[in-house]
């Protein structure tokens, strides 16, 4: 079995065993056997790369949307106080509570938040259908969505903007763009998808990657990547220590 596959489904697992230690038993019994389907599934279609990497997408996506009922179910308490602290003590206050807002910028590093999603599902599409660069890509970007994701379950958080609205003396001025970003975020968002920060850790992995096996793909995005790395402390989605907690993963 693939390490990413093997850890994807031992945090499946793990999980399932916590929800049921913690009583919940139909959120036990749904992930559970959501997981060992996905397993069997990934056994059964051995010959079939593309279809196993896209259901090892797709679990993935579910597993990362059911966070939102998966920590209430477990019980967990947000760790915000507890990032904004560390935060202080790094920064003097958390960085996203010092920008000054300018509404083209708010609208331009939305439209560079936006585009982890394009990024993201470009690669993966790309690197389906060349079973040489997949196998280089997919290894170390879903071994990073199942650290991100176990770092969602041990410390929950909702991110500064909800938790602590009163640091923001204004809301965040902006256009077309900003709005969009705002009903995306709030449609696919798993609520405590904080620390650490996957926008920043995926995009790191594509760069990297990139950089390596794709130099001429590399030049075209690190610009807007780089723009989305502040983006997510200027559009008031994370602490500093999200971000760094992902560059350290």
């Amino acid at each position: 079995m693939r390490f990413y596959i093997a850890l994807l489904g031992g945090l499946g697992v793990a999980t399932s065993v916590a929800l049921l230690a913690a009583g919940s038993l139909g959120w036990a019994s749904g992930l559970l056997g959501v997981t060992l389907a996905w397993l069997i599934l990934d056994r059964v279609l051995a010959r079939s790369p593309r279809a196993r990497v896209a259901l090892t997408y797709l679990y993935t996506l579910g597993f990362y949307q059911a966070v939102a009922g998966i920590v209430p179910a477990l019980g967990l308490r947000a760790w915000d106080a507890q990032l904004l602290a560390l935060d202080r003590a790094l920064f003097g206050e958390t960085p996203a509570a010092r920008f000054a807002l300018y509404a083209p910028l708010t609208d331009a590093l939305s439209a560079c938040y936006l585009s982890y999603h394009l990024y993201l599902h470009a690669a993966l599409v790309y690197a389906a259908w060349r079973v040489e660069e997949g196998e280089r890509l997919f290894r170390p970007l879903f071994t990073a969505f199942a650290l991100g994701m176990a770092g969602y379950l041990l410390v929950p958080a909702v991110g500064p903007a909800v938790a602590y609205p009163e640091l923001f003396a204004e809301p965040l001025a902006g256009g077309g763009m900003s709005t969009l970003t705002r009903v995306v975020i709030g449609a696919g968002s798993s609520t405590y998808d904080v620390f650490p920060s996957l926008h920043v850790l995926i995009t790191l992995v594509l760069l990297d990657h990139d950089w390596r096996h794709s130099p001429r793909r590399f030049w075209w995005v690190v610009t807007p990547a780089l723009g989305l790395i502040v983006s997510t402390l200027y559009l008031r989605y994370h602490y500093a220590v999200d971000l760094l907690a992902g560059v350290g993963c």
